[in-house]
């Protein structure tokens, strides 16, 4: 039986937190066909944070781990960059998607 590990714990968010929104956020707008939330025990990955393991997910549900790489891989992406850098990308994010998806993205609400 799977038990939780410390980066489990680390990530198992207070409903009213911001990263839990951030997860909704995430899942709402599909964020996880181009980006992937874990790391891979391979040299392109290892700046990126400790390689992920099965149990950092125990208290996900669903799991959003992604398919492929288009965008970054954002399983620790909270800390590699600080809060304005990930304001200012978000919002250009948020233009770029809305011009190429011709949809609506919704990340400021």
């Amino acid at each position: 039986m799977q038990v939780p590990n410390e980066n489990a714990e680390l990530r198992n968010y207070a409903f009213d937190s911001a990263e839990y929104r951030g997860r909704e956020v995430y899942i709402r707008e599909g964020c996880h066909v181009c980006h992937t939330m874990f790391v891979r025990p391979v040299l392109a990955d290892s700046a990126l944070g400790p390689i992920s393991q099965p149990a950092d997910y125990y208290y996900e549900a669903p799991a959003m781990l992604g398919s492929k790489r288009t965008g970054a891989d954002l399983m620790w992406v909270g800390n590699r960059w600080n809060a304005d850098w990930h304001r200012e990308h978000l919002k250009k994010s948020t233009k770029d998607l809305t011009r190429k998806h011709n949809a609506e993205v919704r990340l400021f609400e």
